[in-house]
C-alpha cells in the first residue's frame, strides 16, 4: 500500500513585487506539514500567458537554502499567467498552481 503524501506548505513570491514585463524572480518557499523547511527538493516550475497560447516557458528552481528556491522567468507580454509548480523529493510528488498578474 502506497504511504500517504505528507501535505506541503508552498508559497510563491516575485522580485520585483508586484510582477512586471521582463525578468522576473519567482521566489518559492516549501515546508514540510510541521512549518519546518523541505531541502533536497527537485522543483519544476512552468508559467504559461493565459490569453495567448503558445506563450510557455519552464525550468528548474535552484536551491537557496532554508526551503527556498528560486527561479528567474522572462515574462515577455503581460497579463494573467498561470504557474505551476511541481515538487519531486524521494517518493514525494505534489504540485501547486499559482496566478501571477504580470503588469507592463
Amino acid at each position: 500500500m502506497p504511504t500517504p503524501t505528507p501535505a506541503l506548505i508552498l508559497s510563491l513570491s516575485t522580485s520585483p513585487s508586484p510582477p512586471k514585463m521582463g525578468e522576473v524572480e519567482i521566489i518559492l518557499a516549501l515546508q514540510d506539514a510541521q512549518g519546518q523547511a523541505l531541502e533536497g527538493a527537485e522543483i519544476t516550475v512552468t508559467a504559461e500567458h493565459t490569453g495567448m497560447s503558445g506563450m510557455e516557458m519552464q525550468g528548474n528552481a535552484v536551491e537557496q537554502g532554508q526551503g527556498r528556491y528560486a527561479i528567474r522567468a522572462n515574462f515577455s507580454m503581460s497579463g494573467n499567467w498561470s504557474v505551476k509548480v511541481q515538487v519531486r523529493k524521494g517518493e514525494l510528488s505534489y504540485q501547486q498552481d499559482f496566478a501571477l498578474s504580470v503588469g507592463p
